[in-house]
């Protein structure tokens, strides 16, 4: 039985996540040791087992800071990337398939019915009026949760395009239907677009921001799906931009490769075929040389015959 495993890296590449099956790890690339995820000794080798179910999403937010799992067993945990802690948590309806921050520090999850809701890791009270925290309850850990979208299918990705509050920031939803769902952020029911064209499930999305002249920028949406191949989007219009074929590029190497076999077949044939052309020659003139012997043999006994018949009419 394969097991289900998950990476993310940080933003800025301190952190590194693993998850396989219901376990977590998280690793400082910086410092070159593991974060003690919910107070396990420190000391332990052992991945840590934040879940009851197979692990489905973990990603980072994008000051770094953060760390969000969920999976099968419904639940939304966040962890803080420097202690460990568990610092929010949430125990979701349905099982969750996948999780996304967006540039506020709230993280929208979708579940497996195609429900997306937002949740916020940071309860109402956690910074004293200086700024520095303060200890939350296991009460205070339950963030609140807003409802936002819907599939009418199984939603594999979410992904929030857009740098934070200058920004028309956009909710990307993807679903095991081939199409991607843009909606607007956070009133997600005016929908900007659909972007269709894959022609199996998609299975994962990520966006790059196109820099203008002017210093501004055009957030661009990458996906990639069951049908092997990864497309760019323009998301506020749904427009495909380009595409790669993964597959199809495999096939026409596949197509060289067995051309340069075909090739060398024929060659190898024709090779053959004038061997074979010269070893008939080479037979053929053995045989006119065997002839030639033939004829000359039988043209000297008839010579000596009749030598020797004109010798006996003469006695």
């Amino acid at each position: 039985m394969i097991t289900h495993a998950k990476i993310s890296c940080s933003p800025d590449g301190s952190f590194i996540a693993f998850a396989h099956g219901s376990t977590v790890r998280l690793f400082n690339s910086r410092e070159s040791k593991f974060v003690r995820l919910g107070g396990q000794e420190e000391k332990t080798e052992q991945a840590f087992v934040a879940h009851k179910a197979t692990v489905r999403a973990i990603k980072f937010d994008r000051q770094s800071r953060h760390l969000v799992s969920c999976g099968d067993d419904k639940k939304v945990l966040v962890w803080d990337c420097q202690t460990g802690e568990c610092v929010g948590q949430r125990l979701m309806p349905k099982k969750i398939s996948a999780a996304h921050f967006d540039p506020y520090g709230d993280i929208v999850v979708a579940d497996k019915t195609g429900d997306v809701y937002k949740l916020s890791p940071q309860p109402k009270g956690e910074e004293g009026t200086n700024g520095a925290s303060v200890s939350v309850g296991p009460d205070q850990m339950q963030m609140p949760c807003e409802f936002l979208l819907g599939h009418c299918a199984t939603v594999t990705d979410v992904m929030i395009l857009g740098y934070g509050k200058d920004d028309n920031l956009l909710v990307a939803t993807s679903d095991v239907e081939k199409k991607i769902r843009i909606s607007r952020h956070p009133c997600c029911f005016e929908i900007e677009s659909f972007c269709f064209g894959h022609k199996s499930f998609v299975t994962v999305m990520d966006w790059a921001a196109f820099k203008t002249h002017d210093g501004g920028h055009i957030p661009l949406l990458l996906s990639g799906a069951g049908d092997g191949s990864v497309r760019l989007w323009e998301p506020s219009t749904g427009n495909l931009l380009d595409t790669y074929d993964v597959l199809k590029t495999k096939v026409l190497k596949s197509k060289v490769e067995t051309k340069g076999e075909e090739e060398g077949e024929r060659e190898e044939r024709a090779a053959s075929a004038d061997n074979t052309a010269n070893a008939i020659d080479a037979n053929a003139d053995a045989a006119a040389n065997t002839a030639t012997d033939i004829t000359e043999s039988a043209a000297a006994a008839t010579a000596a015959a009749a030598a020797a018949a004109a010798a006996a009419a003469l006695s």
